[in-house]
C-alpha cells in the first residue's frame, strides 16, 4: 500500500476517495455530490486507456474529456465517466468519423435522428472506400505481374490480351491540353489512381509509318481505366474521354536511360513476334514505365511497350 496522489491510501490505481477535501481545499462542488467512486491522475489514465497524455490533453481541448482540476494545483483527476467517453471517441474514430465529428455526435446538440443519420452517412462513406480499395487490389494484382517481371520480359515479345478500356488524354508531346472540363475530369481520375493507369500512345497511323519518308513522331499522353470501371465512377465523358477495344496485343519491356520523349526504339522484338507469327497492326501503341532504379549511379527506367495486333487475313 503507498499514499495517493489525493492523500488517500490505494492500490496502483485507481484511487479511491470520498474527494471532498483535497488537502483541506474543496475541488469541485460537481463532485461533492457524487460521494465515492474512482479518480485517476492523468498519468495512470493514459495507462490504462494506452494512450499518451498529450492526447488525453488534446481530447480535453477538443471539449471531449472534462477532468476535474485542482485550481491550486492545476492537476487533472479523471473519472470513470472520463473512460467511458474516451472509448465511445475511441470507437467513432474508428468507424471513420474525424475528432471534431466525434465531438459534434457527443456534444449533445444533435438530435437522435440526426446522430442516426450521420451513422447511416458514414456507413455509406466505408462502403465506398472498401469498394475502392477492393478496385485497387484490382489494379495492384494486374499490375504486379508486369512489373515483377520487367527485366524478364526486356527484349522479349509475347500476347496478352486486355479488356476495353476507356482514355483521358491530357497532353500531346509532353505539353498539357487545355479544354473545358477536362482538368476536373482529370482530378476525378486522379482520385482513383492507380485503377486509371497512365500511358503514352502513338497512333496507329504513326506506327505503320515508321521508315516512310515523310514520317513525322507524335503521341500523346493520357490515363486508361477499364471500361467497367471507368462507368462505375462515372468517368466517361462525350467529347473529352474516348473508347479504346480491348482485345490481343504484343508486349515487351525495354531499358531507357537518357531524357529523351517517347519513342518507338523498343519495337524490335514486337516487329519480330509479328512476322514469326503472321500477325498485323490492329490499333495504337501504348507504353508507360514500370520499373526505376539507378544503375552504375545513373536513372535508369524500364518502360513497357505494346501494340494491338490481329491475324493476318
Amino acid at each position: 500500500m503507498r499514499r495517493g496522489t489525493l492523500g488517500f491510501t490505494h492500490e496502483r490505481n485507481p484511487v479511491f476517495c470520498n474527494f471532498f477535501w483535497y488537502r483541506g481545499a474543496l475541488l469541485s462542488q460537481k463532485a461533492a455530490k457524487w460521494g465515492v467512486f474512482m479518480f485517476f491522475t492523468i498519468k495512470e489514465m493514459a495507462k490504462q486507456l494506452g494512450v499518451t497524455t498529450h492526447k488525453l490533453r488534446y481530447y480535453e481541448r477538443m471539449g471531449i474529456l472534462e477532468p476535474h482540476v485542482n485550481e491550486q494545483t492545476g492537476y487533472r483527476y479523471y473519472s470513470v465517466r472520463d473512460t467511458r467517453r474516451f472509448n465511445v471517441s475511441r470507437l467513432y474514430r474508428g468507424f471513420g468519423f474525424s475528432i471534431s465529428e466525434c465531438k459534434e455526435l457527443m456534444g449533445g446538440e444533435m438530435s437522435f435522428a440526426d446522430f442516426v443519420a450521420a451513422l447511416d452517412e458514414q456507413e455509406h462513406s466505408l462502403r465506398g472506400d472498401i469498394s475502392l480499395r477492393t478496385d485497387k487490389l484490382w489494379a495492384f494484382a494486374f499490375w504486379k505481374p508486369y512489373i515483377a517481371n520487367a527485366l524478364f520480359d526486356r527484349g522479349r515479345a509475347r500476347q496478352i490480351w486486355l479488356p476495353d478500356f476507356v482514355r483521358l488524354t491530357v497532353g500531346e508531346d509532353e505539353k498539357p491540353i487545355r479544354s473545358e472540363g477536362r482538368e476536373e475530369l482529370f482530378d476525378r481520375w486522379l482520385n482513383i489512381f492507380p485503377i486509371g493507369s497512365g500511358a503514352s500512345r502513338i497512333r496507329r497511323r504513326v506506327v505503320e509509318a515508321r521508315g516512310a519518308p515523310d514520317y513525322f513522331h507524335t503521341y500523346d499522353y493520357g490515363l486508361n481505366i477499364p471500361e467497367t470501371l471507368a462507368k462505375k465512377y462515372a468517368l466517361m465523358e462525350d467529347g473529352i474521354t474516348e473508347f479504346l477495344p480491348g482485345g490481343m496485343y504484343v508486349y515487351t519491356v525495354f531499358r531507357k536511360d537518357n531524357d529523351e520523349g517517347f519513342n518507338l526504339d523498343g519495337m524490335g522484338p514486337i516487329d519480330e513476334y509479328m512476322e514469326r507469327n503472321r500477325l498485323r497492326f490492329a490499333g495504337d501503341a501504348l507504353s508507360n514505365c514500370i520499373y526505376s532504379t539507378k544503375e552504375a549511379g545513373e536513372i535508369v527506367n524500364y518502360h513497357y511497350l505494346m501494340v494491338q495486333v490481329t491475324d493476318m487475313v
